[in-house]
């Protein structure tokens, strides 16, 4: 049952970026585009995002975390995934999630536009790396039958905008 659940977060994490590039060109092109919209896109982007970073290498998980590991045996997963430090990115990505996004805070009144922009195609790409790794080894018997097709489909229709840095 979790494996639906993990679906449906990468599913909403390709989902939000490729709605926000579609509202992107629709403003390029000259329409009046909805910063709400926009605004609830990157929102929503941000939530997943930092769901996946954490399924995929949770630094502090609570007992009742759906993790990748999860659904291995052993050590099985910490084989599978590139070994690495959590790096500066991550950290700063996080941080900015939970001060400009989740929690109420004085660190909002200090953004700037250009401090309010997102490296969302770069992120999305580093995410969706491992992610890649997750999807071609865990088996097929630990999650649900439409699993590999379902967040197969949403990477596939979604790879070619996010390896684009300059789309954002």
């Amino acid at each position: 049952m979790a494996s639906k659940h993990v679906a449906y977060e990468i599913e909403r994490l390709y989902g939000t970026l490729h709605d926000l590039d579609a509202l992107l060109r629709a403003r390029y092109g000259g329409a009046d585009t909805s910063l709400w919209t926009h605004d609830a896109l990157i929102e929503s982007w941000t939530i997943h995002v930092r769901n996946m970073m954490h399924f995929l290498r949770a630094t502090k998980p609570q007992p009742d975390d759906v993790l990748a590991r999860d659904f291995f045996t052993g050590a099985e997963w910490q084989k599978l995934l590139p070994r690495r430090p959590r790096d500066d990115a991550e950290k700063h990505i996080d941080r900015r999630i939970d001060k400009e996004i989740v929690h109420l805070t004085y660190a909002r009144t200090k953004a700037t536009p250009e401090t309010k922009s997102w490296q969302m195609s770069a992120i999305t790409t580093k995410v969706g790396a491992e992610l890649q790794i997750f999807l071609n080894h865990v088996p097929m018997d630990r999650v649900e039958p439409n699993f590999h097709r379902r967040t197969l489909d949403a990477l596939r229709t979604s790879y070619a905008r996010v390896a684009d840095p300059g789309a954002r």
